[in-house]
């Protein structure tokens, strides 16, 4: 599987092992949604059910295994999110309930919504860093429901915010300096640990 853009439009594509397009999958191996020009599909992750939520641009879509929206989810298939402006990352916690991690122009952003797509709580911080430009990039999940968004700053630090089950925020942590520092991607180690 993988997202991004098809005709400049909101995609995710499946590949059969040798790398040709799935035709079993949405339309000859590819589901185009026209949100509009430039607004990308960015992150995607499976759910326990093998459905594929994908997040990008103001938008959070779910589709079953064979590339069909989920119409059971959201508004036809789909949530609108304008609290976060790019989703750069989804997490499924162990209730079933979704996160969505990402940025506005400022800060690091969550929205959690139900399984079906509802709105449960939405939740930002701006990190002490001197800058105004944060960009959270990923998102772990801990078992006792603690959030964690993981990202950059200015594009000079590395930085994450915790988040209580709740939405609350507990803490922070930011390391660099000036220099180009960005984070992109991350990893949840065996023993807990995050690399970044």
């Amino acid at each position: 599987l993988a997202v991004g853009a098809v005709d400049d439009r909101f995609a995710a594509l499946r590949f059969n092992s040798d790398l040709t397009l799935d035709g079993s999958f949405g339309d000859a191996g590819i589901r185009k949604i026209d949100f509009g020009a430039g607004r990308h599909a960015l992150t995607l992750v499976l759910d326990k059910d093998n459905r594929i939520l994908v997040g990008g641009h103001q938008r959070l879509v779910r589709l079953t295994a064979d590339g069909t929206i989920d119409t059971t989810f959201g508004n036809s298939g789909a949530v609108i999110d304008e609290w976060v402006d790019q989703i750069y990352d989804v997490g499924i916690q162990a209730d079933g309930k979704i996160v969505a991690a990402g940025k506005d122009d400022h800060h690091f952003r969550i929205s959690r919504y139900h399984a079906d797509g509802t709105l449960e709580l939405q939740t930002n911080r701006d990190l002490e860093a001197p800058s105004n430009n944060d960009h959270g990039r990923g998102v772990v999940l801990s078992d006792d429901g603690d959030i964690l968004v993981l990202g950059e700053i200015n594009h000079d630090y590395f930085g994450s915010a915790r988040f209580s089950q709740d939405g609350s925020f507990e803490n922070e942590y930011v390391r660099g300096g000036p220099g180009g520092e960005q984070a992109h991607s991350h990893l949840l180690l065996p023993d807990g640990k995050i690399l970044l």
